[in-house]
């Protein structure tokens, strides 16, 4: 096992965080930070991690990052994501600032994506790429 903290309620003032991170816009900008969920997108914004929180089956992975580890049970997990099956790990991340682009050349434009799954295949590809933003249309994420 990792040297993760534990959380056993679903109580706990960091589940209510995160998932308040997750559904209130406003919270979230005032935190500067949001909720992400899965390895890959973790892993690939590992620099900008503030806290992990993993079920047992991710705690080899989580020894890698950085940040505050937590473990969760899988129905945590399951509020915090807001996922029927989520994949078993979510970060709070530093929100990335907000970019002029004008001078961008190939730019993903991302408009009602509701899968985290599907936006981390997108965004991925654009990084592999090698495209120069993302742009996310306001209120529609």
């Amino acid at each position: 096992m990792s040297d993760s903290h534990i959380i056993t309620s679903l109580q706990h003032p960091l589940v209510k965080h995160m998932v308040k991170l997750r559904t209130d816009k406003d919270y979230r900008n005032g935190q500067k930070a949001l909720v992400l969920e899965g390895l890959k997108p973790i892993q690939v914004a590992s620099k900008g991690i503030i806290k992990i929180l993993h079920t047992e089956e991710y705690s080899s992975y989580v020894l890698e990052l950085s940040g505050e580890k937590w473990l969760v049970t899988a129905p945590i997990l399951q509020k915090i994501s807001g996922m029927t099956t989520p994949e078993g790990i979510v970060a709070e991340i530093r929100m990335p600032d907000y970019v002029d682009l004008k001078d961008a050349w190939q730019v993903l434009a991302l408009d009602t994506v509701s899968d985290p799954g599907n936006m981390g295949t997108l965004l991925r590809t654009a990084l592999a790429l090698g495209w120069d933003a993302v742009f996310f249309f306001a209120g529609r994420l």
